[in-house]
């Protein structure tokens, strides 16, 4: 293959790769904050990308589902795989807009995506706070539980507000606010064994008038999901979990525990060797060109 024709598949698939990239990084704001799943993350991708890119021309978001397709990762609760199914659903009921979390509202340090201060952000999660507090219907939707329906049910917390800014290939750019709210609840297991803490919560998108466009959510109450944790601590993730205070809870450094190498389990990978000759990389063959056309003048 021509040296020059090798530099232009190169520089474009470095171009698709980093297209790809901002891709996937744009869905993590429209993630779940927790219990996440890879079809969920597929989810996520769809809708962060329609939101910025309605037409896609090229083609990425149907490579990106066929590549799931192929891997057998089917989101759970949708009919088929199409762009219009895998979209996050906005909310059925219409919420109360959170006035304080209007734009006209917000300060900023210059920039619309850099809060003004410490203070600032925490006065907007505590705009958050209270409006989730005082409306029903948005613990509702946000999948929350009410704190006096029981001593197992802790308040909702804020974990995160943040301004949301997303460019897109055009140079077209989008503003939103995106928050993570999470509630613990402890389960009592009636057999003997002891209780142990589930998380439950939302992603909440938030337009520039204050109106909650998406929320991405893991329901607190969802039975289905206490189950599928409770058979995944008795079974193979038993070493996972310790006990603290007469619960279950995570051991330290769990994730760490999860990806550590044992022998056995990982096969170790040949070190990559130099190259015999010089000159077989895209950028000596650049200059090999450029020293003929010196040459040559």
């Amino acid at each position: 293959m021509p040296a020059d024709l090798v530099d232009e598949l190169a520089d474009e698939a470095a171009r698709l790769a980093k297209h790809v990239l901002k891709i996937c990084v744009r869905a993590i704001d429209f993630c779940p904050p927790v219990d996440i799943q890879f079809g969920e993350f597929l989810r996520a991708i769809i809708t962060a990308d329609v939101e910025l890119v309605p037409d896609d021309s090229w083609g990425y978001r149907e490579a990106l589902i066929s590549a799931f397709r192929r891997r057998g990762i089917y989101p759970e609760g949708v009919p088929n795989l199409s762009e219009e199914a895998l979209r996050w659903d906005r909310p059925t009921t219409p919420l109360p807009l959170i006035e304080q979390l209007n734009f006209a509202q917000l300060r900023f340090r210059g920039d619309p995506a850099v809060a003004a201060s410490e203070e600032e952000l925490e006065r907007q999660a505590l705009a958050l706070g209270a409006w989730i507090a005082t409306y029903a219907e948005a613990r509702k939707t946000l999948g929350l539980a009410t704190p006096d329906a029981g001593p197992e049910n802790r308040a909702p917390c804020v974990e995160s507000i943040r301004t949301l800014r997303r460019v897109g290939p055009d140079g077209q750019v989008m503003f939103d606010q995106v928050a993570e709210v999470t509630q613990v609840r402890t389960i009592a297991i009636s057999d003997g064994q002891r209780p142990f803490t589930f998380l439950g919560g939302a992603t909440v998108i938030i337009g520039p008038d204050g109106g909650v466009r998406y929320v991405i959510r893991k329901r607190v109450t969802n039975e289905e999901r206490v189950q599928r944790q409770q058979n995944y601590m008795a079974g193979a993730g038993r070493k996972y979990w310790g006990q603290s205070g007469g619960a279950s809870t995570p051991v330290e450094s769990a994730f760490r525990q999860l990806h550590a190498r044992s022998s056995g389990t990982i096969r170790r990978q040949p070190k990559l060797q130099p190259p015999k000759e010089p000159g077989v990389g895209p950028r000596t063959r650049r200059a090999r060109r450029e020293d003929g056309k010196t040459r040559k003048a």
